[in-house]
C-alpha cells in the first residue's frame, strides 16, 4: 500500500476506533478488568513502518534484556521491512511477527491474525515505538499487556 493512503487509514479508521477505545477503557475496563502493573516478563516493541527506526532500536532491545534477565522479547513490524530487525541478532526469529500491508485487506487479515496470536502469547508489556501511528497504539491497547 502506499504511503498516503495508509495515513489516511489510519485518520479516518484510527481516530473513531482510538475514541471507541479510550470511552471502553474509561467506563467499563478500569472499573471490571483493573490489573496492577507487573514487572516485564515477555515484552512487544511495536515498530511496523520505519526501517530505520527499528535498526535504532537496538539499544532499547539491548537494555531489556540487561534490566530485566528472564525477559522474552518480541518485535511486530509490517512483513516487507522485518528483514531490518533480523539483522540486529537481537531477536529470535520465531519472536519477530509481522503484519502483511501489501493491500488493504491483506493488511485486516494479517493484522486479527497477528493480534490474536499476540493475546495467545500472553504478552504483559509493550512498547510503541511508533511515532505518528494511531494504528500501533490500538494494536499496543488490543495485546492485553498492562504494561
Amino acid at each position: 500500500m502506499k504511503t498516503r493512503f495508509m495515513q489516511l487509514i489510519d485518520y479516518w479508521i484510527g481516530v473513531p476506533i482510538c475514541a471507541l477505545l479510550t470511552i471502553w477503557d474509561f467506563v467499563i475496563a478500569k472499573r471490571f478488568f483493573s490489573q496492577e502493573n507487573s514487572t516485564p516478563r515477555k515484552v512487544l516493541f511495536i515498530e511496523l513502518s520505519e526501517m530505520g527506526t527499528a535498526v535504532t532500536s537496538y539499544s532499547s532491545l539491548y537494555q531489556i534484556s540487561n534490566q530485566f534477565k528472564n525477559t522474552e522479547r518480541f518485535f511486530l513490524i509490517f512483513a516487507s521491512n522485518a528483514e531490518s530487525v533480523e539483522i540486529l541478532n537481537e531477536i529470535p526469529k520465531k519472536n519477530i511477527l509481522t503484519i502483511n500491508s501489501e493491500s488493504f485487506l491483506a493488511l485486516t487479515i494479517s493484522t486479527f491474525v497477528t493480534l490474536r496470536h499476540i493475546r495467545s502469547l500472553k504478552i504483559d508489556t509493550v512498547i510503541d515505538m511508533e511515532l505518528f501511528s494511531r494504528f500501533s497504539s490500538i494494536l499496543s491497547y488490543l495485546s492485553g499487556a498492562i504494561n
